[in-house]
């Protein structure tokens, strides 16, 4: 009866998943994107040495696009269709290949900037990312803890043939040429573990570089170039208090910019007069900082409570012939609230359940200069949740899900939060898939 019973749940649930075209990493996104505090294979994403402790192992991470805007992880190619092979080699040394559908789209945003301001795009490939190439991770395991290496590769060229009709922008008596743009990302990342008598800290820093270049009409000079760089540091503590009780503070940061110019004006490139140059920067900012409290109540059940407070700000300046506008845009999350519990129903199942509470105040500033004057233009959302037609601050999210165990495969899903009260649609075939991620993971 009992494997009757297994067996149809296996067929509802494969069922569910066949007909889900996109999913996402799963376990400790259904914990309430709790993947910050638990150790999981998707840790090695924050801490590469972590690869030393999932050896020899394959998984697939599938999800829907909108979980790109629901409880983001703090590596956005968690949000991505990803597949990863971890391999035990030599003297002990783990090697990890991640494979994505990311696309970096830093540099590119703001090369897109740059076409707005001139008033014409003269090269704007849709959807121009960084596509990440690959993602290598090396892992080596002591007694004393582990270190981990991360290196990441990002690239995609554009080019654009122009029409027989078209002239060149700079010598109308040349036939015209085609115009190139590309985009690449390039990181490294280093960690370490240290363990203790009952703490086990986590550890990584992370550099990465972005840039692009765009030459219209294949000229010597780039008509535009950007380049920027970006550095995140992230570390957790595992304290063991007993055996029911454990704390884990977290502290997560990363800080950018980039900046660039564009050497001629779409409209009239025959001259490198300072008037027909545009200048652009960005810089950006978070800040993470938590402390999960982890309560083991009975064999096999997990509960965790996070509180945490959050902060990010982006700025963007653009300049046209000494005419400045500016963004700022700053968010606080005071606090933030994760809470999930993880429960082993049968031997062969896991049941998950979380809860994200945010609270956010949020400043957008633009300020646009110029030598006839100031205006300064500040809109500002407080703590408050608005009213009427305005959108509210605050956020709640849930999720529910399941784990399947057999032997060395494991299978986890995500309910879409809209099936509860959505239903099946049996009859009418309508609604939406029934989860909103998925992932299997073989171990050897």
């Amino acid at each position: 009866m009992q494997r009757f019973v297994k067996l149809i749940v296996v067929a509802i649930v494969v069922g569910g998943f066949a007909s889900t075209a996109l999913a996402s990493f799963t376990r400790v996104h259904t914990l309430g994107e709790g993947g910050r505090y638990f150790k999981d294979e998707s840790s090695v994403r924050l801490y590469p040495q972590l690869v030393a402790e999932f050896a020899d192992q394959f998984g697939l991470d599938v999800c829907k696009a909108t979980n790109k805007t629901f409880v983001k992880p703090l590596d956005p190619v968690l949000s991505e269709i990803s597949g990863h092979l971890h391999l035990n080699t030599y003297w002990g040394i783990v090697l990890g290949v991640w494979a994505s559908d990311y696309n970096d789209t830093l540099a590119s945003l703001f090369a897109e900037g740059f076409d707005l301001a001139t008033g014409k795009i003269p090269f704007d490939p849709a959807g121009s990312a960084a596509n990440r190439s690959w993602d290598i991770f090396l892992g080596r395991a002591f007694d004393w803890g582990s270190v981990g290496l991360h290196i990441l590769y990002g690239s995609a060229t554009y080019d654009r043939s122009p029409a027989w009709t078209e002239v060149s922008p700079f010598d109308a008596d040349i036939d015209r040429e085609s115009d190139a743009f590309k985009v690449h990302e390039l990181g490294l990342q280093f960690g370490g573990s240290l363990k203790f008598s009952r703490i086990t800290v986590d550890a990584a820093l992370k550099y990465g570089a972005h840039g692009y270049a765009f030459k219209p009409d294949m000229v010597s000079f780039p008509g535009s170039l950007g380049t920027g760089n970006e550095i995140e540091f992230v570390t957790r503590a595992n304290w063991v208090l007993s055996a029911r009780w454990a704390i884990v503070p977290m502290f997560y940061v990363n800080s950018g910019s980039i900046s660039g110019t564009q050497t001629r004006a779409s409209s009239d490139a025959s001259s490198l007069d300072p008037e027909f140059e545009v200048h652009r920067a960005a810089s950006m900012m978070n800040l993470e900082f938590g402390v999960a409290v982890m309560l083991t109540p009975m064999a096999g059940m997990t509960v965790y409570i996070a509180p945490a407070i959050e902060y990010s700000k982006m700025d963007e300046k653009t300049t046209v012939d000494e005419v400045m506008d500016k963004t700022t845009v700053s968010t606080f999350a005071l606090p933030s609230i994760r809470s999930g519990i993880e429960y082993q129903i049968l031997d062969w199942m896991v049941l998950r359940a979380a809860f994200v509470k945010l609270i956010e105040d949020k400043t957008t500033k633009v300020v646009h200069d110029d030598p006839d004057g100031k205006t300064v233009v500040t809109t500002e959302y407080s703590l408050v949740p608005k009213i009427g037609n305005q959108t509210p601050q605050a956020a709640y999210y849930y999720t529910l899900g399941m784990g399947l165990t057999f032997q060395h495969f494991f299978l986890d899903f995500e309910l879409d939060p809209g099936y509860l009260a959505r239903g099946p649609y049996v009859l009418s075939g309508a609604g939406a898939p029934m989860f909103l991620q998925a992932s299997a993971t073989w171990t050897f």
